[in-house]
């Protein structure tokens, strides 16, 4: 059983990093507005489990980065 843990766990990092290398984020036309699904959004953070004090806010567009 650790053997296979081990092993998920190695191929689910692999599949990451090749996966993470050829993701793209120049998709302009999949661009969300939030605003308009903010309440919505803020409903389903408190759904699952969010704090009070948690919220859904936009930010700036950046750089992807992952670990």
């Amino acid at each position: 059983m650790a053997f296979t843990l081990e092993l998920e766990e190695w191929v689910g990092s692999v599949w990451h990093r090749f996966i993470t290398r050829r993701a793209s984020v120049d998709f302009p036309e999949a661009q969300v507005a939030l605003m308009p699904r903010q309440r919505a959004l803020h409903v389903l953070l408190r759904a699952t489990g969010g704090a009070r004090h948690l919220g859904v806010q936009a930010v700036s567009e950046r750089d992807l980065l992952l670990r």
